[in-house]
């Protein structure tokens, strides 16, 4: 098995999933997490300045969705079947492209811009991004993409956490209280011990 490290802050954030994964699979890896002042002295070291980064014996990899996969395939949690992985990659792309939509707010910095902004992402976005991703999850009726966990589940449900937290201003905890299938989820992810312990 090489040597990983992992590297993020404290919070959840982009890191949560690719943690659950490598715990879940019993994978040996070292979580660094940063406080920011500490980012602050590595940032210009960082590949464009960013976190998360991966360290694979020495080498260093970005890309959040990148690492998860990674992590995915070495926990097992990434389906080995086309069809399988096709239902997983939808579900990835799905959220990814909601969080990016979600994220112009967190660049804005005038409180009162940032609430307008976010209102008109809840009004118009949260809708069809939530009920398509509810409608993903109708499929199965185990509740995951696939027959059983896979780190699609795991992206959403972090995802879901977070919109539902109340630390997002202007985003309401009851957001994704109209989706069934996406409430069941979150509800089996959460019994996972490995996601209860890491953050």
């Amino acid at each position: 098995m090489p040597s990983i490290e992992l590297v993020y802050f404290k919070a959840a954030g982009r890191a949560k999933a690719a943690r659950v994964a490598f715990a879940m699979g019993k994978v040996e890896f070292t979580d660094t997490r940063l406080e920011g002042e500490q980012f602050m002295k590595l940032k210009p070291s960082l590949p464009r300045g960013q976190l998360p980064i991966l360290k694979v014996d020495g080498e260093v990899f970005t890309e959040s969705m990148a690492i998860l996969r990674y992590a995915g395939t070495l926990a097992k949690l990434y389906p080995t079947d086309a069809l399988d992985q096709l239902r997983v990659e939808e579900a990835l792309d799905a959220q990814t492209n909601f969080a990016n939509i979600l994220l112009a707010s967190f660049m804005e910095q005038d409180l009162e811009k940032k609430l307008a902004l976010r209102k008109e992402i809840f009004e118009k976005d949260f809708p069809k991004n939530l009920s398509f991703l509810n409608e993903i999850y109708s499929r199965n009726s185990s509740g995951f993409v696939c027959d059983k966990v896979t780190i699609a589940d795991l992206h959403v449900a972090v995802s879901l956490e977070m919109l539902t937290s109340g630390q997002l201003d202007g985003i309401p905890t009851t957001c994704a209280d109209d989706y069934p299938n996406l409430q069941r989820l979150l509800k089996q992810v959460r019994e996972i011990d490995e996601f209860k312990n890491y953050q």
